[in-house]
């Protein structure tokens, strides 16, 4: 050390390194960089996590226009812009959809704690007050598509949509929902259908094998089409829309049955003996 004054040494053990000065110094500043920089994510994390944590989400049936913004922190909707479009100011976080599906997924797969051993399903644990409009429309999409529970369940293991029994119990809230409201309205009619609208109705038969002798093989009912005709001044009334309460929200899958009124057909009888006619007034 006394013959190279440009050396320095470290200690490790019982091993001794000799480095040259200036090294050390460059080394140095390096790693205070990166523990400046590690320090400043994970104080960004610290922040955008606490806020994730503090969502409450509740899906009262329908999806309304505010409700992918409304349902994520604006802290982290801004982070993730800034980290897919760059550090500006020019434009809204949220209109970007890409933007927003990214944010609603981390906030769908976050948890408040890690788990010690893995899930039993390979997923990660879901609440429900973290269940954002996108992985709960992606869910309803693809079954009204396909119908296909397999795909459904291998999106739900890319945390990319809500599980399979999940769908089920929200399905049957839903029908549920849309039953008590035949029940207030003592008529079973489309729930789309809006108030203080000119509605027309087509009514036909339904014929299926009318020539089989069974009642196993024919079918015979009747079908009513209702067309509702908006005007540029008058495109009617919504009707109150079905909520689900998220204070009664169970796992049950019972649907409730529908109306007396519509599954219920009283018999009716006609003599053939007597014919009845009305008594017509002789016109002048």
């Amino acid at each position: 050390m006394s013959e190279c004054p440009d050396l320095s040494a470290h200690t490790e053990g019982r091993d001794v390194q000799l480095v040259l000065r200036n090294e050390i110094g460059g080394v140095l500043s390096e790693a205070k960089k990166e523990d400046n920089d590690a320090r400043c994510l994970a104080k960004a994390a610290h922040v955008v996590r606490r806020n994730i944590l503090k969502v409450k989400n509740s899906f009262n049936g329908s999806f309304n226009s505010e409700c992918q913004k409304n349902s994520v922190p604006p802290s982290l909707l801004t982070l993730l812009s800034m980290l897919i479009k760059g550090s500006t100011t020019q434009t809204d976080p949220s209109d970007s959809q890409a933007v927003l599906s990214v944010v609603q997924l981390i906030v769908f797969n976050s948890v408040s704690r890690s788990r010690n051993r893995q899930e039993a399903t390979g997923s990660t644990h879901h609440v429900r007050q973290r269940e954002c409009p996108l992985p709960i429309y992606t869910a309803l999409k693809i079954h009204g598509t396909t119908r296909d529970r397999s795909l459904l369940d291998a999106f739900y293991k890319l945390g990319l949509c809500i599980s399979y029994d999940r769908f089920l119990s929200m399905s049957t809230e839903i029908s549920n929902a849309v039953i008590e409201r035949y029940e207030r309205e003592g008529v079973v009619c489309p729930a789309k259908l809006r108030n203080e609208i000119f509605t027309t109705a087509a009514v036909d038969n339904i014929d299926h094998n009318p020539s089989s002798t069974t009642s196993q093989g024919s079918f015979h009912g009747t079908a009513i089409s209702l067309v509702q005709h908006p005007l540029p001044g008058n495109t009617g009334k919504p009707r109150y829309e079905d909520v689900i309460s998220s204070t009664n929200s169970s796992n049950s899958r019972k649907i409730s049955q529908l109306p007396s009124s519509f599954s219920e057909v009283p018999p009716l009888s006609q003599r053939t003996t007597e014919l009845y006619a009305p008594v017509v007034q002789q016109l002048p």
